[in-house]
Parts: structure tokens; sequence; C-alpha cells
């Protein structure tokens, strides 16, 4: 983002949102294949479940809705606002499909953990998207419009969120010292 922001290259753009694309894509399988043999010492083998065509296909109707409304706003936002107005209708939205989808994730893992990061996006990404309507800097302004603040907020707050519930577990399950017979 900050690349982006400091050159007039379109190059940059496109390799963003190509890295973007396919890492959410393909994401969740590189992860589960890295995964798919790995015994740990602590809970032992563990499989992944797999997803009915009904879970496949209601995600792929839910993402394309999603989509499709966050296409028609920031359209909507161009014709009516011009470039500025869009991008802030485009920062406004991710800033809400952000907290959607970490609300989601809360919801379904009855997860408070969660349940903040989602509070944390939604809270901080309206204050930044507020306070860039006053930055004067075109390059800092387009940085947090395309998310880097609301990203740096939430992915600090994962960070210490994660490593708070990893040492939680690994003192709650330490490691069996095996003995000899």
């Amino acid at each position: 983002m900050w690349w982006d922001a400091h050159t007039d290259s379109g190059w940059v753009t496109i390799i963003r949102n190509t890295a973007l694309i396919l890492g959410i894509a393909l994401g969740q399988s590189i992860v589960q294949a890295l995964k798919a043999r790995v015994t740990y010492p602590r809970t032992g083998y563990v499989r992944y479940r797999t997803p009915t065509r009904r879970e496949i296909a209601r995600r792929l109707v839910v993402a394309l809705g999603i989509g499709g409304v966050l296409v028609l706003a920031v359209v909507a936002g161009l014709i009516w606002g011009g470039d500025a107005a869009g991008q802030t209708v485009a920062a406004f939205l991710t800033t809400l499909l952000l907290a959607a989808v970490l609300g989601a994730i809360a919801y379904h893992q009855a997860s408070r953990r969660y349940g903040i990061y989602a509070a944390l996006a939604l809270i901080g990404g309206m204050l930044v998207n507020l306070a860039t309507l006053q930055i004067a800097s075109a390059a800092a302004r387009n940085a947090l419009l395309k998310g880097a603040g609301v990203l740096i907020i939430v992915g600090a707050a994962m960070l210490a969120g994660g490593a708070w519930t990893l040492n939680r577990h690994l003192h709650a399950h330490p490691l069996i010292e095996e003995q000899s017979a």
C-alpha cells in the first residue's frame, strides 16, 4: 500500500491486486496442504472437515452478493461524487465488510476475541476514514482510504490476541515429557 501510494506506476496496483486475489483464492488450500500431514505433540493429528456442496454454494452466493453490492456502491459514488467520493465510499464499505466478516466469524465460533476484532475494525476503520478527509497529503490519504489504517489496527489486535491465546493454550496444555520404561 505504501509503494502504491508513492508511485504513479499502474503495475504496483496490478501486482497488489493479483497477490490479494491469489492469496484469498489459494490461501486456505495452501495452509491445509502444508498442515495435511502434521501431527501436533499436544493434540495429535487434526483432519479438516470437508465442506458440503450446499455450504460451498451458500458461500459463493454470499460472496457474489457482497461483491455485487460493493461494486454498485462504488459505481454510484463515482457517478454522483467523482473519483474522491467513490474512493471514500469504497473505504467505508470495505471497513463495514471487514467488520461483518469478523463479526460472522465471532458468531460462528462463539468467540469474544473475534467480536472485539469486529468492533475494532468498525470503530477504528470509521474513525480513520473520517480522519482522512482532513489529511492534506494525497499519498497518505490514498493509503488510508485503501485500507492501511484499519488493517494496521485490526492486524495489531490480531497479533496481540493470537499471542495471548497461544500463551494461554500452552500454559493450559503443557508438553508431556516422555518417560523411559
